[in-house]
């Protein structure tokens, strides 16, 4: 997520203001090796983004994973 954050240009203090948490929440989360997808949603969007998970097989066609963005939406 840290490469995301710098790609994009954004402090992780601004980053955490715009999700309403702590600049120290920002960096344990970036220190991650394993995110919720959801944490990563939020934080894409907070970035301007949105989020679109693919999954790719040898022999087929990429597959849109859906019914993700629901998750984490239920605080």
């Amino acid at each position: 997520m840290r490469e995301l954050r710098k790609a994009r240009n954004i402090t992780q203090a601004e980053l955490a203001r715009t999700l309403g948490i702590k600049q120290e929440q920002i960096s344990r989360i970036e220190k991650r090796t394993d995110l919720h997808i959801s944490t990563l949603r939020r934080s894409v969007e907070a970035m301007g983004g949105k989020l679109v998970l693919t999954a790719t097989f040898p022999n087929g066609a990429p597959v849109r994973l859906t019914g993700f963005s629901e998750l984490g939406n239920e605080r």
